[in-house]
């Protein structure tokens, strides 16, 4: 079994001053968004599915490690048992 109980789902918004690209996860416990700007800046935006609760992280990409980190920060939040 995945993290995702639906496919991830890829979108991108053209045209405008400050394109982006987002993907959106969920499962049984949480939703999830991430959206990365081609400024280098990004944001994950997280809820738990049970209390309505969300987080939201800021992120400024200037190397594919920041990226790593920001795609790991989304994995761990699935990966996570409900209330943690």
């Amino acid at each position: 079994m995945g993290i995702c109980r639906r496919p991830v789902a890829a979108h991108h918004r053209t045209p405008t001053l400050k394109p982006a690209v987002w993907v959106t996860c969920e499962n049984t416990h949480t939703l999830a968004q991430l959206t990365v700007w081609t400024s280098g800046e990004a944001d994950l935006v997280v809820g738990d599915v049970s209390t309505g609760a969300t987080t939201s992280t800021h992120y400024d990409l200037t190397t594919r490690q920041d990226l790593n980190h920001c795609l790991d920060d989304l994995t761990g939040h699935l990966h996570a048992p409900q209330g943690h």
